[in-house]
Formats: C-alpha cells, structure tokens, sequence
C-alpha cells in the first residue's frame, strides 16, 4: 500500500482527521487517524476501509500507479487546453487612468501612454487573424477583452463601439472586461447591443473608506459614480463582477460591504459575482506578502463566523481555498493544476499601443516581460515559450509537493521577479492556507 503523495492529513482534534486528496477532490472527516499505522489497515476486517480509501484516492497499490494516473491526467489536461480553451485576447486600450488609486500595481505604467485608436486596429485584428491560425486545433470561438489603464474612458466610447462592432460581426465573443467603473455610464449603450459576457469593477468598501482608497488626482472620490453605474448596468441585464480589494485599512468594513450590498440587492442577484481579494504589490504575491495576505484571510474568516452572508463572496484573492471552497459548496470537483493560470497555458494574448504582446495581464507595460510583439510583423519571444511549458511536472521543488496541484507552480512571474528564474516555484502559504480553511469549516 502506498500513501498518495496528494493526501493530505489534517488532525483537527484528537479523534477527528480530515483527510483531503488533490488529485481527486476527495474530502472525508473520519473518527481517528486512519493512515497513522498501515499495516493495521492491512489487517483482516479492514478489507472495507481500505477499499473506501483506495476508491477515493487516499491510498494506492503503489507509488507508480499513482503516477501513472498523473500522466494520464496531464495528458487529458493538455488535449483539453488545445481543443477547449479559447484564444483569449486582452486588447490594452491605454495605459492611462482617469483615478489615483493609491494601491494600483500599475502605478509605473501609469507614466506610459501607449493609447490605441482606430488606426491601430486593422494591425490588432490581423495580428489576432494570425495567431488563430497558429492554433487549428482550438474548437472555442476567440474571445476579445479590454484592459487597461483605464479601458472605459469617455474619450475611447467610439473605439469601443467599433472593437465590439468587429468582434460580433466575426462571430467571435465580446468577452470581460475590467473597469474602474466610473464612466461605465457612457458605455451602457454599446454593451446592451453587443453585450459583454461580464464587467468588473472595484469597491472597497462604504463610501468614505471607498473614497480614502479609489480617488481621482484631484482625491475627488468615485463612491456613488460608481454604483449608480453599477446598478444602471444590472438593470440592462449586463453581468457584474464586484471585487473588494482588502488590507488592514478597510478589512474592518466587511459588515459595511455587506450592507450595501444587501441595500442595493446585489447580494441575491444572478446577475452579480461578488469578490473578496487582498491587495498585492505586483504579480500575484510573493511569499512575504503571502503571510500578510494571511492575516487577512483569518480576519476574513472570523467575519464570517459572525456574519455568514458574506459566504455570498467568492474568496478569489486565494486561489487554492477558492477550488476549494466550490468543492465544499457546489460539490465542484477541481481539475488538477497543472499550470498556473492563464499565462502558463499558452492562449491569452495582452495586445498594447506600443506593438507588446504579453502572457501575464500584469506584466504589462513592462516591455523586458513581453512574450512578443505584432508590430512591424507578429513575433513570440523566448518568453512565451517559457510561461506555456512552465508546469508542476518541470518546475524544480513541485515534484515532490502534494500541494503543487493546487498553486500549480505559483506565479511564473512572481518566480522571475524574485529569483529570476521561470522554473522555480512561487510559494504563498498554500498548505496553511487550505490547513486554516480545513479547520474554520469544521468548527463551522
């Protein structure tokens, strides 16, 4: 008998143990330490107990069985990306903001411009015409999303018009896209014609906390423009995503978020995606900033015992409690990750003014992290090759992980940020993150 190197054991008390599997999913609570003496499950009468474990994946006859079956997903996964998963192309329509966040990652890029107009969009959709032609095998029509900067500025609402006008007529889809929200208004009428499949914007909180935090230049606050905006949107039957970026200076607020959210209905509508995330200084957190994201969590999770309706959050801001909280709730069972995120799958395009393609929505703007350019003629860097083949079964210290399946390998660019190497792993806590969660709904 072998133990799966993806099990992993939590010892709630002293007589209950959760035992949780990353390959399969499989969660159970049993009354003592089941895997503490092997033989005794080797011994007759146990016969049923250690089927139970073999079946849900605790436990196989050997150590290669279970790489087998790691092959054996990995190829799956693989077919699957290539088959299933859309080009997905992020057109940064500047690198300008009309706000003065104080947290924003993109603070350096803020001093480009990189503005696109439509003199750059035959160069845009040809460059997109191209590398669909890379991917035959992809059956998923192309997705075209907007960024920035600020991507909804009132100045671009003809530009947006004509970038929607494109997509639709090609029969592609008119995908997300991420917004400060405050001029959403003036283009409510483009999206109800050619509909977005979703909006997200950010509030942090009530409306001074907001305010303190999403100013102007000028520290005019966004608050009330924004949630009119909002509400506008839900009542064209536009999807919303709201996110709650979190910090020691607002992560007291999460009853105040509640509130509104209860007050302007978004907390039962079908219509809304609610978002709880911790602020970041770049990529998605180095391991210091993993620890502080912690303590964030544990306040999060003590909210929650005293006010359950913030349940209605998604916890995206930690991916690996996020799968593993739909598993809990919607009995979603996850697919292993075996890469990172978009970037490491080789199928997200970032499209800048400046000619820049880049894998990594925050490596943008820093043309030294572009996978490639489309200007004077589409070309891949070294780089893009890198982030695509980056995965769990080559980065050095996942191999032996059982949480690899989880992180996927971390942040590839995190791993260069902090060790200059793409084949490194970008750890944040995941074990006593999930080890936290384990825990919190248990006693729940």
């Amino acid at each position: 008998m072998y133990v799966s190197l993806y099990t992993k054991k939590f010892n709630i008390h002293e007589d209950v143990t959760v035992l949780y599997n990353t390959i399969t999913s499989s969660i159970d609570v049993f009354d003592a330490d089941v895997l503490s003496e092997e033989d005794t499950l080797r011994a007759p009468g146990n016969e049923e107990l250690l089927a139970y474990l073999t079946d849900r994946g605790y436990v196989y006859s050997s150590e290669q069985d279970e790489r087998d079956l790691i092959h054996q997903l990995y190829t799956g996964y693989n077919q699957f990306k290539r088959e299933h998963r859309p080009l997905i192309f992020y057109i940064v329509l500047t690198y300008r903001c009309d706000l003065a966040c104080d947290y924003c990652f993109q603070n350096s890029a803020k001093a480009l411009d990189g503005s696109i107009d439509t003199s750059h969009l035959p160069a845009l959709f040809n460059a997109m015409d191209e590398i669909c032609e890379r991917f035959p095998d992809t059956r998923s029509r192309p997705v075209v999303a907007l960024f920035g900067g600020e991507p909804l500025l009132r100045q671009h609402v003809g530009l947006v018009e004509e970038i929607f006008r494109e997509v639709a007529e090609r029969g592609w889809v008119n995908g997300p896209i991420i917004s400060n929200g405050v001029s959403l208004d003036a283009h409510l009428p483009t999206f109800e014609r050619y509909r977005p499949s979703g909006i997200q914007v950010t509030i942090d909180g009530p409306e001074e906390v907001h305010n303190q935090r999403r100013h102007t230049a000028s520290y005019a606050g966004t608050f009330s423009s924004i949630v009119e905006n909002v509400n506008s949107a839900i009542e064209a039957g536009i999807k919303m995503g709201i996110r709650t970026n979190l910090d020691d200076r607002n992560i007291h607020c999460l009853p105040e978020l509640v509130d509104l959210a209860e007050r302007h209905g978004w907390i039962d509508s079908q219509s809304v995606e609610l978002s709880l995330a911790p602020v970041h200084e770049r990529a998605c957190g180095s391991l210091q900033e993993g620890e502080r994201h912690d303590a964030i969590f544990e306040r999060v999770l003590a909210t929650i015992s005293q006010l359950p309706r913030l349940q209605r959050w998604s916890l995206d801001g930690w991916s690996s409690v996020h799968h593993f909280d739909r598993l809990l709730h919607e009995g979603k069972a996850f697919i292993p990750r075996f890469d990172h995120c978009e970037a490491a799958v080789g199928k997200s395009f970032h499209l800048d003014g400046y000619g820049y393609i880049y894998s990594c929505i925050e490596a943008c703007g820093m043309p030294a992290l572009a996978a490639g350019r489309y200007v004077p003629e589409l070309e891949f860097f070294p780089l893009y090759d890198a982030m695509r083949h980056r995965s769990v079964l080559n980065i050095e210290g996942c191999a032996h992980c059982g949480y690899s399946l989880v992180c996927g390998g971390g942040c590839a660019l995190q791993a260069i940020l902090d060790k200059r190497d793409i084949l490194t792993p970008s750890c944040a806590n995941t074990d006593e993150t999930i080890r936290r969660y384990v825990e919190f709904q248990y006693e729940k």
